[in-house]
């Protein structure tokens, strides 16, 4: 099922160094991450932040530093006694203890969640496929598995603009779509069917989504 409305770009991020006192330790960098007015915070070594940005997809713009904090901070650290792992704190909870192979997917996962859980408060968020033409908007609603990530893929090769295929969000009182653009995930079984526009797919290696 497709529905027709209105969107406007809604993503912004910058990135920041952080001076770190003990010299033996990689400095920290920290990239602040505005999602439809929801601010939050990753504080990481640059070897972790700079994957964890390129998942998001998002493109690079300015958040008024002058504003007031950030309603999340996820900060990851190398575990001392346990080489190969990073722990992952989210504003003082405990901390979660993460290999490097599956760190920055773990902490798009975090963010993603994160925001849909605050977002939801105040967006009608759809579980879709988004992409638009000109300023008209189109979501792309269906199940899990159904193909929405392949058509939202085809539309994109086509000529289409990307703006999500894995949440749509609707302002309610405007009516306007904002994007909430992810990398696109590709099934096996849409590889075959998406070969012809996306050569690069045959060469990409399989991976499992923390969520």
């Amino acid at each position: 099922m497709a529905i027709y409305a209105r969107w406007e770009r809604s993503w912004t991020l910058t990135g920041t160094l952080v001076a770190r006192p003990d010299s033996r330790v990689a400095p920290l960098t920290s990239s602040e991450i505005e999602i439809l007015g929801y601010r939050l915070r990753v504080i990481a070594p640059h070897e972790i932040l700079a994957p964890l940005r390129q998942r998001l997809a998002v493109p690079t713009g300015c958040v008024d530093a002058g504003r007031a904090g950030y309603a999340l901070t996820i900060s990851v650290t190398p575990a001392a006694d346990h080489p190969g792992y990073f722990l992952v704190v989210q504003d003082g909870q405990a901390p979660a203890m993460i290999p490097r192979e599956s760190i920055a997917r773990h902490l798009e996962w975090l963010v993603h969640a994160a925001a849909i859980g605050k977002l939801r408060r105040r967006h009608l968020l759809l579980h879709a496929g988004a992409v638009a033409w000109g300023d008209a908007g189109f979501i792309l609603c269906a199940s899990s598995g159904s193909g929405k990530s392949t058509l939202t893929a085809g539309l994109v090769a086509g000529g289409f603009q990307y703006l999500s295929d894995e949440v749509a969000a609707l302002d309610p009182d405007s009516l306007m779509m904002q994007p909430y653009p992810r990398p696109i995930c590709v099934k096996a079984g849409s590889r075959e069917a998406l070969a012809a526009h996306y050569p690069a797919l045959a060469d990409e290696q399989p991976e499992l989504r923390s969520d």
